[in-house]
């Protein structure tokens, strides 16, 4: 049983144990974890993503597209690879899944899982990524330095002739 407002209710066990993790734990750390039923989500589904892509993609809201790091500039039209990551993170959650115990792998665990590669699943996960922090940016974000020109071994700082190396938080695009 559990007390609410000081009136007892039967309630099961595996419930219990999702509503109590829910309440204790941060609600908005919520990526998709196969030990947090609560997290078994679209949105736990994007956020597991957005931790996976951060750093490497990013969704410019402006024009509707993905763009990625390639290690000297960021790219756009990288649909495919935002596509590529969830469907790796879909990979990872059937590895995770192998290593739970019996009682842990719960049939809402398993079809969650193999649900994480449907095409809706994926498209929903790259959807709700699309808004978390560091993912989420602005055209207007990109090629703010109007002194750098980026070249092949680095960055030059064209007011000081200084050459530095490629660096992903410049947010250049050329």
């Amino acid at each position: 049983t559990t007390k609410f407002n000081g009136v007892a209710y039967p309630i099961q066990k595996a419930a219990a144990a999702v509503v109590a993790s829910a309440i204790d734990e941060e609600p908005h750390s919520g990526a998709a974890d196969l030990a947090r039923p609560h997290t078994l989500t679209d949105v736990g589904l994007g956020r597991r993503l957005a931790k996976r892509i951060r750093g490497r993609l990013t969704y410019i809201r402006e024009r509707d597209s993905w763009s990625h790091w390639d290690g000297t500039r960021w790219a756009e039209k990288a649909e495919h690879i935002a596509q590529h990551h969830a469907k790796r993170m879909h990979d990872e959650l059937w590895d995770e899944l192998a290593s739970l115990s019996h009682a842990e792998r719960t049939p809402a665990v398993v079809k969650f899982v193999q649900d994480s590669g449907t095409r809706a699943r994926i498209t929903a996960a790259m959807w709700a990524a699309q808004s978390e922090s560091g993912i989420n940016t602005s055209q207007s974000d990109y090629d703010t330095h109007t002194w750098l020109l980026n070249v092949r071994n680095g960055v030059i700082d064209l007011r000081s002739g200084e050459l530095v190396p490629h660096d992903p938080r410049l947010r250049i695009t050329q």
